[in-house]
């Protein structure tokens, strides 16, 4: 009976272990004593600690101390999303493997960060260097939020890093913070044997220096098991044009063999990477690599300087030598050809000198003067990170001083500029017979001044020739001190500048005078066509000066010599501060009491939007005429418009529902039919197709197909015709 009794007991034993074992072991930790664990250390230093009995590595970490937005208890734990001058890729890493089924935790974001946070992932791994994503990007919110990722792997480790870790170089950060709180961890045991096999032989690959031009190839293998479908694959990062890749079956099951191959295209460093998924785990294999010159006598990232084969601008490091060819060369170019062919991000170059300048020369030096002279064409790429302070120096830009330069099909975004006066994002000053086409900035760029002159396109224009802005527009906030502030152009010294299709959405301040949605300022005669400004317009008048001026499209003017300002076809819906005095919607004509100095016709402003109005005597017919808010946004306004030419049409979701001007920069095709006329003809309020011969796709502006032999309303078409295989794509006006 005894015996009976013990075997009984050491059953019940058993069976209790094998129950137990058979629920999962938990890990938690609620980070309260998180600061002793890591003894105190801050953010900017590697840690190893022992929380509850497992040993983690961090980096960009620190306990939360400030007691303002805890999960709950006493403590939780701030991982930054950004460090500058940092040593390490910012993470939180179990460095003990253990057999984990769910990892979880609650995220929410630092109330100072609220607007400002970065992304983030879970991932695993066996051996520390090849890590597997685990489920989706997650980005805290206001409110605590609970982050679960089943993993279901033996001996593994874990960690929290940002989404973009295999792009990101954590070297190059610029800021201190973007911190996101972490906070109730907890690591549940496996249940089960694993079922996924998902890994890759290489974790990166790294293609060393390629001369421009050339090209390299590198493989691995790509291991798989599990579900009935093979992994996805796509190129990831700022540099993914740089690469290519394709795969192929293994000889074992459940393999590819992936080549990836890197052309360099541009000078300077890589950094991209492949990122391939199967089924809710991820792998990123980065890719890393240098683009260095064919030889030492190569000028930029290739070309000749020809028209047929420009100099090639491919980044930052081209962009530099440009700046350093101008000023230490006193190389202008002139009759030379330039074409952007990527992006560029300045981020890297600290205080850039302007591509052609003055600096640190006064007026009786050798070559005070070093300008540009060529064509600079950035064929619809954006320079952006463009940051610039010269207190002590002028004409600012990204190009300082042009002289019979063409810059165009250029943006410049993200940015900020500074200097004492003749500041604008694309020129600071151009000489002569320049011409600055299809040029923009956006509303997150800040250009400012310590004195005169500052614009969002060119701070100004000087030297007695032909000069020329058009299709150009401006969405930077733009300030100045003294006067001669903005939306397109600063001030006017020449006699012969044509400013036609531009626009300003920008706000527009200064404390002093002379203030312009389009142009501030001018001494010489100066024609402003079909140009708009949607921006508000601020002249703070800090000096109480009795002579301060402002306008709508034009600031001021103070003729030096003979000569007209004409403005045509022209509205203003901007708001004024209403401060200061002398504010007028278009110009203020009545400053020249002989009316031969000015000619307005065609233009437009709204007494809802604006209080400004105008004398009788200038505000005639055909000269500036006050319209409703509703009128201003409908196609009755659009036909005012266009009577002369078909110039304006309405953009969906753009310049807050007035027309804008489209020219080149909405459709890439000139004010001209082009040839289409010859096939498509306009009868009774339709479109009808002439030649039977002819395939025929004709659109409204806003990108709508349109069935020809029906009545349309009236407005802009873009009208493609197809003949015999002659493609011919243009406009017609209805």
């Amino acid at each position: 009976m005894k015996k009976t009794n013990i075997w009984i007991w050491i059953l019940l034993i058993f069976c209790l272990c094998s129950v137990q074992k058979s629920f999962a072991e938990e890990w938690t930790y609620n980070f309260d004593n998180f600061m002793t664990a890591t003894a105190g250390n801050g953010p900017k230093r590697a840690i190893d600690a022992e929380l509850n009995g497992l040993m983690w590595h961090m980096y960009g970490v620190r306990t939360n101390a400030d007691g303002t937005d805890y999960v709950d208890g006493a403590g939780s734990m701030r991982i930054y999303g950004e460090i500058n001058s940092a040593k390490e890729l910012t993470n939180f890493t179990l460095i003990t493997p253990r057999d984990i089924g769910t990892f979880k935790f609650t995220v929410c974001a630092n109330e100072t960060w609220v607007d400002y946070q970065k992304s983030w992932i879970v991932q695993w791994s066996h051996d520390g260097e090849q890590w597997t994503t685990i489920g989706d990007v997650f980005t805290a919110g206001a409110d605590p939020v609970e982050i679960s990722r089943d993993i279901n792997q033996k001996n593994a480790r874990v960690r929290i890093v940002r989404s973009d870790y295999a792009t990101y170089d954590y070297t190059k950060g610029t800021s201190y913070g973007y911190i996101t709180n972490i906070d109730n961890m907890t690591i549940t045991d496996m249940q089960g044997d694993v079922e996924v096999v998902f890994n890759t032989s290489e974790s990166a690959l790294d293609f060393g220096e390629i001369k421009l031009g050339e090209s390299i190839e590198k493989r691995f293998t790509l291991r798989y098991q599990g579900y009935d479908f093979r992994p996805a694959m796509e190129l990831i990062g700022q540099d993914a044009s740089m690469f290519t890749f394709s795969s192929a079956a293994g000889e074992e099951g459940g393999t590819e063999d992936v080549t990836v191959t890197c052309k360099a295209m541009r000078r300077g460093d890589y950094k991209a990477a492949l990122h391939i998924v199967y089924g809710a785990q991820s792998i990123d294999v980065a890719l890393t690599a240098v683009g260095v010159k064919a030889n030492e006598s190569q000028l930029f990232s290739g070309g000749d300087g020809t028209s047929e084969n420009p100099y090639l601008i491919s980044g930052e490091l081209d962009v530099v030598e440009l700046s350093d060819l101008v000023e230490k060369s006193q190389n202008s170019f002139r009759g030379k050809y330039f074409r952007m062919t990527n992006d560029i991000s300045m981020k890297e170059v600290r205080n850039f000198r302007p591509i052609g300048n003055n600096f640190d020369r006064t007026p009786e030096s050798e070559a005070y003067l070093r300008p540009f002279s060529g064509t600079f064409d950035g064929d619809g790429h954006t320079v952006s990170d463009l940051n610039m302070t010269w207190t002590f120096n002028n004409f600012c830009g990204l190009f300082g001083i042009i002289d019979a330069a063409t810059i165009k099909n250029l943006t410049v975004a993200k940015s900020k500029l500074y200097a004492q006066f003749g500041v604008a994002a694309i020129v600071g000053v151009a000489l002569g017979s320049s011409v600055i086409e299809n040029c923009h900035t956006t509303a997150d760029v800040e250009v400012s001044n310590e004195r005169f002159y500052a614009a969002g396109i060119c701070a100004g224009f000087m030297q007695d020739d032909d000069g020329r802005i058009s299709d150009c527009t401006n969405a930077a906030t733009v300030k100045g001190k003294w006067g001669m502030t903005g939306g397109v152009l600063g001030g006017n010294s020449q006699p012969r500048l044509l400013i036609e299709r531009c626009g300003n959405s920008g706000t527009i301040t200064d404390e002093n005078s002379h203030v312009g949605g389009i142009v501030a300022s001018t001494d010489q005669p100066i024609n402003i066509n079909d140009c708009y400004n949607t921006g508000d317009i601020n002249m703070i008048n800090a000096q109480a000066a009795a002579n301060t001026r402002g306008g709508g499209i034009l600031g001021s003017a103070d003729m030096l010599q003979e000569g007209v300002i004409r403005i045509n076809n022209c509205y203003n819906v901007g708001r004024f501060n209403l401060t200061a005095q002398n504010l007028h919607p278009i110009f203020d004509g009545m400053t020249f009491f002989d009316e031969s100095f000015y000619e307005l016709h065609n233009n437009y402003y709204s007494k809802e939007i604006n209080p400004y109005g105008y004398d009788d005597e200038i505000s005639e017919e055909n000269a500036v005429i006050n319209l409703s808010v509703a009128t201003m946004q409908s196609i009755e306004f659009l036909a005012l418009l266009n009577r002369w030419q078909p110039t304006w049409a309405f953009v969906e979701g753009q310049n807050k529902g007035f027309p804008i001007p489209v020219g080149k920069i909405e459709t890439g095709i000139l004010n001209t039919d082009n040839g289409v006329s010859a096939v498509v003809k306009v009868v009774d309020g339709r479109l009808i197709v002439k030649d039977s011969r002819a395939q025929v796709e004709i659109y409204d502006i806003n990108g709508r197909r349109v069935e020809a032999d029906r009545t349309v309303p009236g407005g802009i078409y873009i009208v493609k015709t197809v003949v015999e295989g002659k493609t011919r794509i243009g406009k017609i006006l209805l």
